[in-house]
């Protein structure tokens, strides 16, 4: 598995060209944000392969934990990317955008994923409760594919859509709106999901996207500080872990409050990472081909694994691997030509 983990370093330098000690005035063009987003994409599918099968090989177990290190990490930049960029068709739209979230992001993201859910349906032969059948389609349970983030960019969705409706064109304050329905949602479903952290410790990514956009010439100022942004970035993270054990060694840290610390972590990370693509272009046709085809990848890429693993594929990892990820190409290739015929039908 160093192989398929070597490959994914290579796609990402492919191309990839320096542009330090000069800036990339094109970091948070679409391009270069699905490319970002591509390269993250194809770390989740790692990640999730990895609980399907059980490493015994040395090299193997080392990449399913240099996999691991990464952990939420890998979303940050789906919440953040997804929060600028409606904060820009705001900003370039205005009030027609807003009215229009609940039918073309909101609806249009779920009837997607209920899409997706049935295929899974299908795949596991109706032994699946009703109920259970019934709260996947609202993205609340799975049955074997991935939901909570869908949940929480719906909910996303729904926290611009009241913020916006409320305050109107006064940009600054929806921003707000949406960054405290944000620490709502995380609070909420904290008491929910206390054990699945992974439900809200990047939440926080989505309005910090948001408030970039917004004050997206500061934030290139600082960038193209080179020195005070790294020394800020990395103090920040620093700070982070620092505080966070002093705090847990003299349990002062309440549980949630240590996953309100890991947003604030994941907000300098994500920053960092915008911050190499002002000094780094990542441009190449693959990983914009992911970060295009992300939903249908992202949602689909259980699927294959969850068959193959039934039909014994398992037993030989590497093979396994192999079929999974084509399978899972196929299908996110076919459903976003399904879904893209759909929208245009349905006028999303």
């Amino acid at each position: 598995m160093i192989l398929a983990f070597s490959v994914w370093i290579a796609t990402i330098l492919y191309k990839s060209k320096r542009v330090f000690p000069f800036f990339n005035h094109d970091f948070l063009n679409h391009d270069t944000t699905n490319c970002v987003n591509g390269i993250f994409i194809l770390l989740v599918f790692m990640s999730h392969f990895n609980s399907y099968v059980q490493y015994t090989v040395q090299s193997d177990l080392w990449y399913a934990r240099l996999v691991g290190i990464v952990g939420q990490l890998m979303v940050t930049t789906f919440l953040f990317y997804s929060g600028y960029g409606i904060m820009e068709s705001i900003k370039l739209k205005g009030v027609i955008y807003i009215l229009n979230i609940p039918k073309k992001r909101f609806l249009g993201t779920l009837y997607k994923f209920i899409i997706a859910v049935n295929f899974f349906a299908l795949a596991a032969h109706y032994e699946i409760p009703l109920k259970t059948l019934l709260l996947s389609f609202v993205t609340w349970t799975s049955i074997g594919n991935s939901n909570w983030y869908i949940f929480a960019i719906l909910m996303c969705y729904l926290s611009v859509f009241v913020s916006f409706t409320v305050f109107g064109n006064n940009h600054t304050k929806g921003c707000l709106g949406v960054l405290l329905l944000s620490l709502v949602y995380l609070f909420t479903i904290y008491e929910c999901r206390k054990e699945q952290h992974w439900w809200y410790d990047t939440i926080l990514c989505f309005p910090t996207g948001m408030f970039v956009s917004l004050y997206k010439d500061k934030l290139i100022a600082l960038f193209q500080n080179k020195l005070k942004t790294v020394f800020l970035l990395g103090g920040g993270i620093g700070l982070y872990l620092a505080t966070k054990n002093l705090l847990l060694q003299y349990h002062i840290l309440s549980n949630l409050n240590i996953w309100i610390f890991h947003n604030v972590f994941y907000i300098f990370a994500v920053l960092l990472i915008v911050f190499i693509t002002t000094i780094a272009r990542i441009k190449n046709d693959i990983l914009e081909w992911f970060g295009t085809h992300l939903f249908g990848f992202y949602i689909l890429q259980r699927l294959p694994m969850i068959c193959l693993k039934k039909a014994g594929f398992d037993k030989d990892i590497y093979l396994f691997f192999l079929l999974c990820f084509i399978i899972s190409v196929v299908l996110a290739h076919g459903f976003s030509k399904l879904t893209g015929h759909l929208d245009r039908t349905l006028g999303l």
